[in-house]
């Protein structure tokens, strides 16, 4: 695994988290097709309080469920552990991978800061930090 390797050396004061963090993922990859539910799955894996445990759950909710992004959120957030922080992981992983025009409406209906995300993240496509009207406004209004 190159992405793994270069980890290992970025963070070479953290080998232990490191490498929890890679067989995890590699478990997470493993689980995908073994027959058993989500829910036993994700168990198998941890709670998601830490964030090998979150990432790793996170990447197998997005790869079992790719072409479904409510099914891979319900698994994501259906399980005892974290579930707020699976489910955020899991969200971004997909967003990333399926783009904004992939996630069903009701996702975004209603979503706190809607706009706001929206402008970051077309940013971070940029490549660029810029605040809209709107946010620089509301910082003054105190």
């Amino acid at each position: 695994m190159e992405g793994v390797d270069m980890i290992r050396q970025q963070y070479i004061a953290n080998y232990n988290d490191v490498e929890t963090m890679a067989e995890l993922a590699e478990q997470a990859i493993f689980l995908l097709d073994n027959g058993k539910t989500d829910l036993e799955n994700i168990g198998y894996l941890g709670e998601g309080w830490t964030g090998e445990e979150a990432l790793a759950i996170a990447l197998y909710c997005a790869l079992k469920h790719f072409y479904s992004f409510e099914d891979a959120m319900i698994a994501a957030v259906n399980h005892g552990g974290d579930s707020d922080s699976t489910g955020a992981v899991t969200g971004n992983i997909l967003g990333a991978a399926v783009g904004y025009e992939a996630i069903p409406q009701f996702f975004k209906d209603d979503l706190e800061m809607h706009d706001l995300i929206l402008h970051m993240a077309d940013d971070l496509y940029r490549g660029e930090v810029t605040f809209p009207k709107a946010f620089v406004n509301s910082m003054y209004s105190f």
